[in-house]
């Protein structure tokens, strides 16, 4: 005979709080799966990890947290997603890269007896001489290793300003909500290496298609120009023709060669460093479109790498394209600094923003995805920041050796 269940007023209080919890780490981890699933179809690693470490800080009410993920190739710690960063962090997102304690340790070998790698009670060396009121009283945090196959793909740090040690059972679930992450990032770095693929083999595509369409082109413009040349003469309407066709010719090769390398005539370093080109490009914005365009410059005199300042200057002249076209903005800003060997780039206008997790649905779509291929192929980390009314901000970070 089966027993019947005892109803909720012969529950002790004891276990109707443990139901409850029960219930609410059950919803969390529902949550997270959810999240993985569904931005692993989006291709969406960034908001994969901004979904996981929001639905964390809400179940455990931790305010503040943050995701870094591990570079494949360098191992380098980058920042993906974060909630309720310390006031000093708002307009330096560039203070959150590189190696810090807890990221030293998470990457150091543990053993089977501790197969998590928690780091409790950990000071954030990020934090260190930083006012109680810029830091909004945070000194500690509780880390998260994201683990997929024997590998650590990144971490999951969260806090808040009266942090204690995580008790056993609730970092059971932070551990398993870590490997659900996990296996989602993991997924996302094999797709991503398709990609690279697929990019390589398309430059080599294009290279082809340039030979194959330009190089063509300009051969007939040598031989009319030849047959015009022994024609002249004897037969100068021939010769006029040959002409005219070569001239054809000649424009067909360039609108070719300027469709595919898309606007690579532009130089930063051939005309006064990457902030004179930036200034130009704001000033050229402003007179054209009557946008008034807010810099906060702050570069030193060492030179950049051409690819990287080429680069930068390609995301800022389409990051104002996409401002003019559909933000509906009456201002931009742009904000490009370098601390050390990063460099880091804000631009953000005051305009309609969009939902973004329809980015790609809306006429922002491809000049987004241009921005970000073009930041991906630096080796950099581009972050995207919008909601309805809310305006659009574009965070950029890459570091001067390529990584």
């Amino acid at each position: 005979m089966v027993n019947e269940p005892e109803s909720p007023q012969s529950q002790s209080p004891d276990t109707a709080s443990a139901d409850t919890a029960t219930a609410g780490m059950l919803a969390l981890v529902d949550d997270v799966s959810r999240a993985v699933s569904e931005e692993a179809g989006a291709a969406d690693g960034p908001r994969m990890c901004q979904r996981v470490v929001d639905a964390v800080g809400d179940a455990f009410d931790l305010p503040t947290g943050w995701v870094y993920l591990f570079d494949r190739d360098t191992g380098e710690p980058r920042l993906a997603a974060a909630r309720g960063l310390p006031p000093v962090f708002q307009e330096e997102p560039d203070r959150w890269e590189g190696v810090c304690w807890c990221v030293e340790l998470l990457l150091t070998p543990h053993g089977p007896d501790d197969p998590a790698g928690n780091v409790d009670r950990i000071r954030c060396s990020r934090l260190q001489g930083i006012a109680t009121g810029e830091a909004a009283g945070i000194t500690h945090h509780t880390s998260v290793p994201l683990t997929a196959a024997g590998r650590r793909v990144g971490v999951m740090n969260v806090a808040r300003a009266d942090w204690q040690p995580v008790d056993e059972p609730d970092l059971a679930v932070l551990t398993m909500i870590g490997r659900l992450l996990a296996v989602g990032v993991a997924g996302l770095q094999v797709q991503d290496g398709v990609i690279a693929a697929a990019l390589a083999a398309d430059r080599v595509r294009v290279a082809q298609e340039l030979h194959d369409t330009t190089m063509q082109a300009l051969t007939g413009v040598t031989l009319n120009l030849d047959v015009a040349a022994t024609q002249l003469e004897r037969d100068p309407e021939a010769a006029a023709e040959r002409l005219e066709r070569g001239a054809q010719l000649a424009q067909q090769a360039l609108d070719e060669t300027r469709a595919a390398i898309d606007g690579l005539h532009i130089r930063a370093a051939e005309s006064g460093g990457l902030a004179a080109a930036v200034g130009r490009v704001a000033d050229e914005f402003t007179r054209t479109y009557g946008i008034p365009v807010v810099r906060e410059i702050t570069l030193d005199t060492s030179p950049l790498p051409p690819a990287l300042e080429h680069g930068l200057l390609r995301v800022v002249s389409e990051g104002l394209h996409n401002v003019v076209k559909h933000a509906e903005a009456t201002e931009a800003r742009i904000v490009l600094r370098r601390r050390g060997q990063r460099v880091s780039l804000i631009l953000e206008d005051n305009g309609r923003g969009f939902e973004p997790s329809h980015a790609e649905a809306t006429p922002h779509g491809y000049g987004l995805q241009s921005m970000r291929i073009r930041v991906r192929l630096l080796g950099g980390r581009f972050r995207l920041k919008t909601a309805p009314g809310a305006g659009t901000r574009v965070e950029v970070s890459l570091g001067i050796d390529g990584g």
